[in-house]
């Protein structure tokens, strides 16, 4: 089996982006990325819940399953024709 090792990153050099600034611009970065990642968690959340209260209602008014002996049927007289 090969391992395939990735390359370092290469975004900025090293004299650059160093330093208290730098710092606070990836932790607001990361901060805001977390929020929105949570945003759409919630979003996904509120969607399944809304579906699994959908369906637990139609499920529970749909009443008693049918059998098929309850299932009105046309008679027929001994004439052979419905009746």
């Amino acid at each position: 089996m090969t391992m395939i090792r990735s390359a370092p990153k290469t975004d900025a050099p090293s004299d650059m982006g160093s330093g208290p600034g730098e710092r606070l611009r990836r932790l607001h970065h990361r901060r805001r990325v977390l929020r929105e990642e949570l945003l759409v968690v919630l979003i996904l959340l509120v969607a399944l819940t809304a579906t699994v209260t959908v369906l637990a209602m139609q499920w529970l008014n749909s009443g008693p399953s049918t059998s098929g002996a309850s299932i009105p049927r046309p008679a027929y007289t001994l004439s052979g024709g419905p009746g």
